[in-house]
């Protein structure tokens, strides 16, 4: 699995999946990812918390991860670290896989168009290909983060 994901080609899109816990739905991301048709690579698997359990299953399969708690930071200094990682691994689309941190206006404006989810905030199913494949998804994911957002304050 790890082979699909680090050695892909140049025209895959380079994926970062955010995860806040035991990552199944990163799993799934990360096993679709070796087929030879799946139009992404996994390029970074990062948390907010470090002690996610996602984290050890995704370095065990080859896949670089992140993690940062944003305990005792500003949210805009937090976010800077997350921003910085999923640049340097070379992300081009981010899949909020089970993410619980609300973004920031300013980070989801950062990364417009390029922010999927795997489940809406009902948690319905949605497709991650909607950035990664071109295919019209039934979500427009961006209004799903405020979505998220609203009901949260």
């Amino acid at each position: 699995m790890a082979e699909a994901s680090a050695g892909a080609s140049s025209s895959k899109k380079r994926l970062g999946i955010l995860i806040s816990g035991r990552g199944s739905n990163m799993a799934s991301l990360v096993e679709a990812a070796a087929a030879p048709d799946c139009p992404y690579t996994v390029a970074l698997v990062a948390s907010d918390k470090p002690e996610a359990a996602g984290l050890a299953w995704a370095a065990e399969r080859g896949v670089p991860t992140f993690a940062q708690s944003p305990k005792g930071m500003p949210k805009a200094d937090y976010e800077a670290k997350i921003d910085s990682a999923l640049r340097d691994a070379g992300v081009e689309a981010i899949a909020l896989a089970g993410y619980m941190r609300l973004l920031s206006d300013d980070f989801v404006a950062r990364w417009r168009g390029r922010i999927v989810l795997t489940r809406d905030p009902d948690g319905g199913e949605r497709c991650v290909g909607c950035y990664l494949c071109a295919a019209a998804c039934p979500v427009d994911c961006i209004s799903l983060q405020a979505t998220r957002r609203a009901r949260h304050q």
